[in-house]
This record gives C-alpha cells, sequence and structure tokens, in this order.
C-alpha cells in the first residue's frame, strides 16, 4: 500500500501560537532594539514568534523596520523577485481558534496569511522570493507604502512582483479567490478570480492606486454566518480545515511557475 504523504501544513498548535493581539511596532526608531530584545527573550509576542521561526531556517537575513519585518534570501537574488506580503495587525481584542466539525472558528484577519507566509519560507522549491510581514494593514497602509519604497529602491533594476496573502468575506465555493490583480496568472480549478471593482481594500489595492508595480491578493475564503457577518466580526468566522492545505498549495503553484 503506498504511504500517504504527510501534509505540509502546519498543526493547529502553530496556529495557535500565532493568534494573538497585534504586536506594537510602531515605535520611536530608538526605541525599537529595545523593545525587540525584551520580547525576543520572553517568545511569546507575535512578532518575536515570527523573527525566530525566521531566523530558524537560517536562509534568510532578517530586517526590522518600524512598519514592517523583512526575510531576504542570503543568496544572490535573480531578476524576477516575488514578494509575499502579510499583515501582521489586526483589529481583534482577543484572538483565538476553535475546532467545531470539519470546520475552523476563530479570528482569522490575518492569522491565517501569517500562517501560510511561515510555511512558504520554508519551501526550498520556492525560489527567488523575499517574505515580508507589515503593520498598519488595518489603519493607514505605512507598512505597504514604506516596504514598497525600500524595495523599489534597493532592487530598481529588477522585476517584482507583490503577493498579498489575505482573507475574503467572498461567498465563492472555492478555497482561494485572486483579487486586486493587474496581472496574468494561469487561473487554477480552486481559485476564484474576483473582478477589481468587487474586491475589498487591502495592501494590493494600495499598490495598485499607488505605485505601477505588479500585484495581487491571494485570499484564503472565510464562511460568513450570513449577510450581515464580516471578516473583523470578534466572535469569528469560519473556515474549513481542509481549505488551509488548499490555500497553502494554491500559493505554492502560483509561486513556483
Amino acid at each position: 500500500m503506498e504511504k500517504k504523504a504527510k501534509s505540509n501544513v502546519m498543526d493547529l498548535n502553530e496556529l495557535k501560537e500565532i493568534m494573538m493581539p497585534s504586536p506594537e511596532l510602531q515605535l520611536r526608531k530608538a526605541k525599537i532594539e529595545n523593545k525587540l530584545s525584551e520580547e525576543l527573550k520572553a517568545n511569546n509576542k507575535l512578532f518575536a514568534i515570527i523573527i525566530n521561526k525566521i531566523k530558524m531556517l537560517k536562509k534568510y537575513r532578517v530586517i526590522i523596520t518600524r512598519y514592517y519585518i523583512l526575510a531576504i534570501p542570503k543568496k544572490d537574488l535573480h531578476e524576477k523577485i516575488n514578494v509575499v506580503v502579510a499583515h501582521f495587525d489586526n483589529v481583534y481584542d482577543t484572538c483565538f481558534i476553535n475546532e467545531e466539525g470539519k470546520y475552523y472558528l476563530g479570528t482569522f484577519d490575518n492569522s491565517i496569511g501569517i500562517y501560510t507566509l511561515l510555511l512558504l519560507a520554508k519551501q526550498d522549491k520556492i525560489d527567488n522570493t523575499i517574505f515580508a510581514f507589515t503593520d498598519c494593514e488595518e489603519t493607514n497602509m505605512k507598512g505597504i507604502k514604506s516596504l514598497y519604497k525600500s524595495l523599489d529602491k534597493r532592487f530598481k533594476q529588477k522585476k517584482i512582483r507583490y503577493y498579498v496573502l489575505d482573507v475574503t468575506e467572498e461567498d465563492v465555493i472555492e478555497s482561494t479567490t485572486l483579487e486586486n490583480s493587474n496581472f496574468q496568472i494561469e487561473f487554477l480549478k480552486d481559485i476564484k478570480k474576483i473582478a477589481n471593482k468587487n474586491c475589498g481594500y487591502d495592501e494590493s489595492i494600495f499598490l495598485l492606486n499607488n505605485t505601477s508595480a505588479l500585484t495581487c491578493s491571494i485570499c484564503s475564503v472565510l464562511k460568513m454566518r450570513n449577510a450581515e457577518d464580516f471578516c473583523h466580526n470578534k466572535n469569528g468566522n469560519y473556515i474549513k480545515k481542509e481549505n488551509l492545505e488548499k490555500y497553502y498549495n494554491n500559493i505554492c503553484k502560483i509561486l513556483e511557475r
């Protein structure tokens, strides 16, 4: 009998680990190093967890700024660079995840994006890719604005595509949506393209409206309770357990092309 392949998706405990209120990176620059030092020692704050998990992989240089954390491959980058982005700020007072049958119920904006980004960073098949964890998506977009400005200056001669990982309220049967896109992607069976005029406001819309960047959002589909429900519901939203792995696999296929 053929052995069943081991799932690539993190276990529930790893997802629970990043279910916590937003870290406070918005500090005066002189205080950032002290704040990081304290929380890295404690290892119980979200951005400390992010930094430690990236450093453990030993293949990235970690850059920490006022509005984002960046993981850049230590080896030289080629002409075409992928930048995969997930925002770590959120609107919840308390973050949680529970199992309810074939679903998870939890506060997923944007823990699923962070969860998936950390998983992608482990993947050796995904080459020539920078991973970015941004602040301020829920407020003034200073994270993605600062990130774009920095990378545009640093990699002026390179061709960069920004893939934003987020969640969506779209009522579709697929596990994944493609939103706010300004370049062509060969579509897969489990990915639903949403017309840009119908998409929600996120970091890819900011890039579309304010820069010349090639960008799109790849979103994990949440299940709403009713027409009035929304992804910032402090009582949580649902997601099919199997869709976490489908979402991850869909992103891998896009990035590997």
